[in-house]
């Protein structure tokens, strides 16, 4: 089985992110990564629950890039300035929270295109993030990290909120797997954001409350008839904590 992995976003805290990595998915299948990130000095993180705030501020050295090239050893990569989006009517945080979306989105479709422009056909496609951890008990609970090749491509695998949470009509945007035509949907959010917000700013405007990454998403899915599936209930997200990356419990 052939696996592609696009790694996207800013690259904080990858150093613990690359060798969960490497434990569980490039050391166990053929596969081949595909990295994107946005090359700035330094990358703030914002509260969009506590009107904005800032949180947190990851800076990068002059080697993270060359980093990322040598150890996750990608098939292909691109790194470029980051963008900074605007729409003229979005005010204050709103506008920052915008900005932050769309990059985050517009990253995952860029390691998609350069997965699309090798073309290698993969029987999986697995998205990811730099800063993401496992933990035992998460593998040692998920069947489909066990072994990925269980699997049903025609549905999208993701993790999922603890219902504690009260996070319905949502879906976990920190890793997803499947086969390529669900997954190409799933990379595609990027495209629908634009549409949502330019094409039909009265919805936007209407829906813009609760417009965060998660809800987009299963909205987005929900759109294309994607079937979704949950692996694991356990997520923990713990941004600050235990070098500030996302931990999956």
């Amino acid at each position: 089985m052939k696996i592609a992995i696009l790694v996207s976003g800013q690259p904080r805290r990858y150093r613990n992110g690359f060798k969960d990595l490497k434990k569980w998915f490039l050391d166990r299948y053929d596969c081949d990564v595909y990295l994107h990130a946005w090359d700035a000095p330094e990358f703030h993180k914002y509260n969009f629950f506590d009107e904005g705030k800032l949180q947190h501020v990851y800076k990068t050295d002059n080697n993270t890039y060359d980093n990322l090239v040598d150890w996750y050893k990608p098939k292909a990569h691109l790194f470029e300035p980051a963008i900074k989006f605007d729409a003229a009517d979005l005010k204050g945080p709103n506008n920052q929270r915008l900005n932050s979306q769309m990059g985050m989105w517009l990253s995952l479709k860029r390691a998609w295109d350069l997965m699309e422009e090798s073309g290698i056909e993969y029987d999986l496609v697995i998205k990811t993030r730099y800063d993401l951890l496992f933990t035992h008990r998460v593998a040692n609970n998920c069947p489909l990290l066990e072994d990925v090749t269980q699997y049903d491509p025609n549905v999208v695998h993701h993790f999922e909120y603890p219902p504690h949470w009260e996070m319905a009509d949502q879906i976990n945007d920190t890793f997803a797997v499947g086969g390529y035509d669900v997954m190409k949907t799933y990379c595609s959010v990027f495209t629908q954001m634009l549409r949502i917000i330019f094409v039909d700013p009265e919805y936007y405007d209407h829906y813009f409350d609760m417009f965060i990454n998660e809800t987009l998403l299963a909205q987005h899915l929900r759109n294309n008839k994607i079937q979704t599936k949950p692996i694991w209930h356990g997520f923990n997200g713990t941004r600050g904590i235990d070098g500030g990356c996302e931990i999956m419990r």
